[in-house]
């Protein structure tokens, strides 16, 4: 990967060490909430003709209504990527396949009758896009004071160590929430370009503390981060197997992709 520089800010509590954490909500629908999702035939059959031609990968999101018997209705395109292959219009057509469990569904409650659903475009040869539109995606963890010919390393100077390499380990975490679930924490965000990190401690309850804001984010899309972070949970270990906890946890904020589907997003 490109040697970029991550800088290590002193840790400032703003997510404060010891402090209470909201309970981590469920994210609707997922995995056994869904009765029936689009086949490898279904995808192959609806893959927009100019892109299979031209190897291109997408996705398309839309947000729908689900019905009392668990069917995606109203659906609208909220994204689509890359623009001018029709995903967004694949994806609403997938959209008909798609149903939720009706025992889950309740149309009264605004987090049990709404589905926000990103259709991935794509298959194993060719890698799928990038999900930085999902606040908080793209964490790596460091594990500092490594040679500067180890796996992944980058600079990521000190004061006391201006010299030091930190290596990058790529994590999923253990809950996060979707994109539902982000909305209220991003409403108000000013930022739609640049990139902002939010630099974290893991507690020993794998939460997320005294996390540090740097890029140069607003206060509003510094509130936001701080807000997202809190409704993290972190893995025991990164992707590769590297400890989490040891060093700090990195999140990028790609405002550019986060805050116009953030808006897209909104409701009255």
């Amino acid at each position: 990967m490109a040697r970029s520089t991550i800088f290590i800010v002193a840790a400032v509590a703003a997510l404060a060490s010891g402090q209470t954490h909201a309970d981590p909500q469920a994210n609707w629908p997922m995995g056994s909430d869904w009765l029936h999702k689009p086949t490898g035939r279904d995808m192959a059959k609806y893959y927009p003709e100019n892109a299979a031609r031209d190897s291109v990968v997408g996705r398309g999101i839309i947000d729908c209504d689900v019905t009392a018997k668990g069917l995606l209705d109203h659906c609208r395109v909220v994204d689509e990527f890359p623009t001018g292959y029709a995903f967004g219009e694949a994806a609403l057509k997938l959209g008909r396949i798609f149903r939720v469990d009706p025992k889950t569904v309740d149309v009264t409650d605004p987090t049990r009758n709404r589905a926000i659903v990103p259709i991935i475009f794509a298959d194993q040869n060719r890698r799928p896009p990038s999900s930085s539109f999902l606040a908080g995606s793209n964490a790596m963890v460091l594990t500092l004071g490594v040679a500067p010919k180890t796996r992944n390393a980058v600079p990521c100077p000190t004061a006391e160590k201006p010299d030091q390499f930190c290596a990058l380990h790529a994590l999923e975490w253990k809950q996060q929430p979707w994109l539902a679930l982000t909305l209220p924490a991003l409403d108000g965000v000013d930022m739609t370009a640049g990139v902002s990190l939010l630099q974290c401690r893991v507690s020993a309850e794998r939460r997320l503390t005294q996390c540090v804001a740097s890029g140069d984010p607003t206060p509003a899309a510094q509130k936001a981060m701080l807000a997202v972070a809190d409704m993290m949970v972190a893995p025991e270990k990164a992707l590769d197997g590297a400890p989490v906890g040891d060093g700090p946890v990195v999140i990028p904020f790609e405002w550019s992709k986060i805050t116009p589907l953030a808006r897209a997003l909104k409701r009255p």
